[in-house]
């Protein structure tokens, strides 16, 4: 039964992709479909299509968002862009709902989103949801972080980001030392240092030396 509905599933999203480019290979380019004009499904009726096969749904929404900004680098002459960004952010946005583990997704964002004016803000969202599935990736939350504190210019926010990410597992000690200067920025060196030394308290010996040397400069910067 699940062979069959795979099967069935295959074939459709292979006449979806047959049909408009068999259309396109018969006409002439200035004939080519802008995807502007044609707007995400709604995430109901990609989730009935794809039923179980979540994996499939996802990779079809990020197949759309290459398409997507393909268009966008080489415009048609009835080309909108706003909509066309509109549009691939919901497609990234489905393929998240799909598999929100897959990591494919967070790296797209990253390069497409994360530093394109307008959308930096729905990238630091995207990649912040990934830090409640991946549960054991800092990466996702250290890139929302820096963007937030980079794009946004908003370091509290970064904090809050970075902090975050400092606490999973395999997180490099840089990533206190980047989430105390935002934290310096916003709330003062003493809030910085205390949570330096709060967070001392967890670490592994190997981890602390960075962490106590960072520390030691916010002090000394203190008392100048």
């Amino acid at each position: 039964m699940a062979r069959s509905h795979s099967a069935i599933l295959m074939l459709m999203l292979g006449l979806l992709i047959y049909i408009p480019s068999k259309w396109l290979e018969q006409n002439s380019e200035p004939m080519r479909l802008s995807l502007a004009l044609n707007p995400p499904s709604s995430i109901w009726l990609e989730r009935a299509i794809v039923g179980p096969c979540v994996g499939i749904g996802s990779e079809y929404a990020l197949l759309r968002v290459f398409t997507l900004f393909d268009e966008i680098l080489h415009p048609l002459p009835v080309s909108q862009p706003d909509l066309l960004y509109r549009y691939l952010m919901e497609e990234i946005q489905h393929a998240q709902q799909f598999d929100p583990w897959f990591f494919d997704i967070y790296r797209l964002t990253t390069g497409i989103a994360g530093f394109t004016p307008g959308l930096q803000r729905q990238a630091v969202e995207v990649l912040q949801k990934a830090g409640k599935y991946r549960t054991w990736d800092y990466e996702p939350l250290f890139i929302a972080g820096f963007i937030a504190h980079d794009q946004l210019h908003d370091d509290e926010l970064a904090f809050e980001l970075m902090q975050e990410a400092a606490r999973r597992p395999g997180a490099p000690p840089m990533l206190l030392g980047l989430a105390a200067r935002f934290l310096d920025r916003v709330k003062g060196r003493e809030a910085s240092i205390a949570f330096l030394q709060q967070m001392l308290e967890t670490m592994p010996k190997d981890y602390q030396k960075p962490i106590l040397e960072r520390i030691e400069r916010l002090k000394s910067e203190e008392e100048r």
